[in-house]
């Protein structure tokens, strides 16, 4: 099984939130002895945490994505997984490739689906919250999330100043809020978490579960992959994720590149 990892910012930008090292050391703990994992980036993509705010900046960055994946499935992957919690692009990315395309923030809510009957969302900022309650609507999991504030911002979200301890207590902080109001799984509503908490070895929060972006796309893909290598149904192509013809893809691809 190969899966590839595709990053939503600049290989500069991503390595300086450590996010390859961090993806490295959780993959290797929960994926199959006969995976291999392998990260890419975007050529062009946004290059800042504070750009992931602007639903301007999304939109421009979601084409660069989607490219990208449709490139990345020639290099022999069985699934590909978007390095980003707001899964730029996933559901036009399903429609022009052909191997499963896993996104982490859908998969991190559907295994909190799994776990139990109520889960909330941390963030790193507040200007993630829009974005993410549209995630929240898309995938249709809003009656499994708490009602007080299911999606709360840390206080400490500056990557570049704060002390890494600060910002772990901090989340910790979080969490225990969510937790009072009911909360029995905690999902890290962002990438860059994963490389300060999970790549941490930090898996829950007084007795409550983490689920990590990374880890559950990971094991989707796996699962997914399988499904396809086995000549098992993985996606319907009826209507939202039917592909227009090749010739067709191309020529569109081609006027914007």
């Amino acid at each position: 099984m190969k899966i590839i990892i595709v990053g939503a910012g600049t290989e500069e930008f991503s390595k300086s939130l450590a996010l390859d090292v961090a993806v490295e050391k959780v993959a290797n703990k929960v994926k199959r002895p006969d995976t291999e994992v392998t990260i890419t980036y975007l050529k062009k993509g946004l290059f800042a945490l504070n750009h992931y705010d602007y639903a301007s900046f999304h939109l421009l960055n979601e084409g660069s994505e989607l490219r990208a994946l449709w490139e990345a499935q020639g290099n022999g992957a069985d699934a590909l997984v978007i390095a980003c919690y707001f899964d730029p692009s996933i559901l036009a990315a399903r429609g022009i490739v052909e191997i499963p395309v896993v996104g982490g923030g859908e998969a991190s809510m559907h295994l909190a689906c799994l776990m139990g009957e109520k889960f909330a969302i941390v963030v790193p900022r507040a200007g993630s919250i829009p974005t993410e309650a549209k995630q929240v609507a898309i995938y249709g999991v809003r009656p499994k999330l708490i009602d007080n504030r299911p999606i709360r911002p840390m206080a400490a979200i500056d990557r570049g100043e704060a002390d890494p301890v600060v910002i772990i207590e901090d989340f910790r902080e979080t969490a225990r809020g969510c937790i009072e109001d009911g909360a029995e799984v905690i999902v890290l509503g962002c990438w860059g978490l994963t490389s300060l908490i999970t790549a941490s070895d930090i898996f829950e929060v007084d007795g409550v579960p983490l689920v990590d972006p990374c880890i559950s796309a990971l094991k989707f893909a796996e699962m997914l992959g399988d499904l396809k290598n086995s000549d098992v149904p993985w996606i319907s192509r009826k209507l939202m994720y039917r592909m227009p013809p090749e010739e067709e893809l191309k020529a569109v691809l081609k006027m914007f590149e």
